[in-house]
Order: C-alpha cells, then sequence, then structure tokens
C-alpha cells in the first residue's frame, strides 16, 4: 500500500512475509529477510519521495524518513544476512527483537542514495553487522556512503 497525503506524509506498507520482504520459508521457525529487496526497495521508496518533494510549490529544506519492522517473527525471531544475493547466504544473524524504528534526516538536496543508505546500514547494525556487510552500496561525489541502483542492477546481472 502506497498512501501520500496533503501534509507531505508519505507512507508505504509491505508484507513482511514471504509474499514480499522475507524468502518464501521451507519451514515455519523464522522469517528470512531478503537483503535486496529490502535495500532497492527502501531506495526506490526514498528516490520516489525525492522527486515528488522536488517538484513541490515550496520543496522542503528537510526530508525525515523511517523505516519499521513490525511483528517480525514466527517461531524465532527474522533472520538477515550479509552481502548481497551474488554470494551463497551464510551468516545470518537474528534480530534482537520482533519490533524496531529506524529514522534519519536529511536535506532534499541529498541524492536518494544516502537516506536509504542511513536506514538500511541502520538496520544491519541493529542485527549486528558492520557497515562493510551492508550489500549494494557504494560512494558518492563527496565520498559518502550510498545505496548504489547501478550497483543493484549490475551485481545482480553476474549473479544470475
Amino acid at each position: 500500500m502506497l498512501e501520500a497525503w496533503h501534509d507531505g506524509s508519505v507512507i508505504m506498507v509491505a508484507a513482511g512475509d514471504a509474499d514480499f520482504l522475507a524468502w518464501a520459508n521451507r519451514s515455519d521457525d523464522k522469517l528470512r529477510i531478503n537483503q535486496l529487496v529490502l535495500i532497492e526497495c527502501s531506495y526506490l521508496f526514498v528516490k520516489l519521495v525525492w522527486e515528488a518533494m522536488r517538484t513541490a510549490t515550496v520543496p522542503p529544506t528537510s526530508m525525515q524518513y523511517r523505516l519499521e519492522l513490525r511483528r517480525m517473527t514466527l517461531k524465532d525471531k527474522c533472520i538477515l544476512f550479509p552481502d548481497g544475493l551474488s554470494r551463497f547466504p551464510s551468516g545470518a544473524k537474528s534480530a534482537p527483537k520482533a519490533e524496531a524504528s529506524f529514522d534519519t534526516t536529511v536535506t532534499v538536496n541529498d541524492d536518494p542514495g544516502i537516506p536509504s543508505y542511513k536506514l538500511v546500514a541502520q538496520v544491519y547494525r541493529w542485527f549486528g553487522f558492520e557497515d562493510d556487510t551492508i550489500p549494494y552500496t557504494g560512494l558518492d561525489e563527496r565520498g559518502k556512503s550510498i545505496i548504489d541502483p547501478t550497483t543493484i542492477v549490475n551485481l545482480n546481472k553476474e549473479a544470475f
């Protein structure tokens, strides 16, 4: 579901199970987050909002983004794998809780890769991963970490 409000709020809600965010499970014990879906969806949502706000009659000077994981548990807490899909998944870590909320605020001029990276990095850290395990990243022209859509496309061409 995607909603846009007159006050500038944009909300997207998606299933956290095998219908969207998690891999189809062979067992019913835990949700396995698909790292490509998490990262690409985060980037695309930020990009959509960024494009919309830049064309506003009175564009905002900053934008706040929130990524929430809710009820991400079956019998056990959900898990996340490091690295991208070009590697066989290993080294998964469990979420510390079934729910979490991650926020970042950026200027309207920041590339969409910056806030999407900041959100995804918080998710990976919450799972106990270091930033260098976050897949599909790069650096912008100022040396800031970003989610890089070109890397997503190129790595997945190689993997499949």
